[in-house]
C-alpha cells in the first residue's frame, strides 16, 4: 500500500486558486466516502485550511489519476488550469510533506499554532467517517507526535504563532498604542475568538463583532465585553474603526473599494488598516490603492 499526497498552499497558489479549491467542512464526509467509493483510494483524509487544500490517501497504485479527477470534479475546474498549482509527494515523501506540515513549518506563518489542530481534527473527521485505516491512522498519529516534539523540544512554537496573532501584532506595529483603537471583526468563528482574545490581551477594549449570523456575533462579543452587528449594517461603521479584521466564510468580498472610499471621506486623514485571514478573501483587492 503507497501513500499519496496531492494538494496546494500558499506558496504554489494565489488565494483565489486556493478559495476555489477548499473543501467546506460539511462537505468532507461526503467527499470521503467518494475518494474511497468511487476512485479506486483505499483510505483517505482530507486536510483544508486558509492557506492549504490537501488529499492523502493510501492506494494499490502510485499513480494520482483517482485524486486529481475528484479534485477537479468536485471543484468543476479542469485538471489543466489547476495542475501547475499542485505538488504531489508519494511514501515517504508524502509522509514527510505532512510531518513538516504538522510541525509549523510549511506553514504561512513559521510555527503556528493552528495547524497542529487542523491536523488532528483532519485525521478525526477521517476516522469517523471510516476512511483512516492502517496507513492514514500510522502516518497521522505520527505527524502529530511529531508536531509536539517540534513545539516542545525546539523554539518553533515559542509564543502563540498563529495568523490572527500575525495579524494584531502588524496592527500594532502601525498603531502605537492598540487600547486606544477601535476594532472591527468580520466573522464570529474560531479565527475571530482567538484574534478577540489576542487584542484584548494587546489592550484593545474597544471592538464590534459583525456577521451574518447577528446571535453568533452577540454571542463573540458578549465574551469580550464588544458589541456585535450585522455584516449588512457594518459599512457605516467603517468610519468609526480603526482595525478591521476579517475571517468569513462569505463567497463575495464583504468590504469593497466603494464600503472603503466612503468611510475614508469621513476619517479626515486618519489612517484605516484592514486585513483578511481567511478564504475565500473577504476584502475587495482594490482596496490597496485607496
Amino acid at each position: 500500500m503507497h501513500l499519496l499526497t496531492l494538494g496546494l498552499n500558499h506558496t504554489t497558489a494565489p488565494v483565489e486558486v486556493r478559495e476555489r479549491l477548499a473543501f467546506a467542512e460539511g462537505d468532507q464526509p461526503d467527499s470521503l466516502r467518494r475518494l474511497r467509493e468511487n476512485y479506486g483510494l483505499a483510505e483517505a483524509a482530507i486536510l483544508s485550511t486558509c492557506n492549504r487544500s490537501e488529499i492523502y490517501a493510501a492506494s494499490e497504485e502510485t499513480h494520482f489519476d483517482g485524486v486529481q479527477a475528484y479534485l477537479s470534479e468536485h471543484h468543476a475546474l479542469e485538471l489543466v488550469h489547476i495542475e501547475p498549482c499542485l505538488y504531489r509527494h508519494t511514501d515517504a515523501e508524502a509522509a514527510t510533506h505532512l510531518f513538516r506540515v504538522a510541525s509549523g513549518i510549511d506553514s504561512l506563518v513559521i510555527g503556528e499554532s493552528q495547524i497542529l489542530k487542523q491536523v488532528r481534527e483532519a485525521l478525526e473527521m477521517s476516522q469517523s467517517t471510516g476512511s483512516a485505516r492502517l496507513v492514514i491512522n500510522e502516518v497521522f498519529q505520527r505527524a502529530l507526535h511529531v508536531g509536539k516534539r517540534a513545539r516542545s523540544e525546539t523554539d518553533i512554537g515559542r509564543g502563540r504563532l498563529s495568523v490572527a496573532t500575525a495579524a494584531v501584532e502588524l496592527a500594532g506595529q502601525i498603531f502605537d498604542r492598540l487600547e486606544d483603537r477601535r476594532a472591527l471583526l468580520l466573522g464570529a468563528g474560531e479565527m475571530m475568538e482567538l484574534t478577540a482574545q489576542y487584542l484584548v490581551e494587546a489592550n484593545l477594549t474597544q471592538f464590534t463583532v459583525a456577521n451574518r449570523t447577528v446571535e453568533r456575533a452577540q454571542d463573540l462579543a458578549s465574551r469580550f465585553d464588544g458589541d456585535a452587528l450585522s455584516l449588512d449594517d457594518l459599512e457605516h461603521r467603517l468610519t468609526d474603526a480603526d482595525i478591521v479584521i476579517a475571517s468569513t466564510a462569505a463567497p463575495d468580498f464583504v468590504i469593497t473599494e466603494s464600503a472603503v472610499r466612503s468611510a475614508m471621506s469621513g476619517r479626515r486623514g486618519r489612517p484605516l488598516f484592514l486585513i483578511d485571514i481567511a478564504v475565500p478573501r473577504d476584502i475587495d483587492p482594490a482596496i490597496r490603492d485607496v
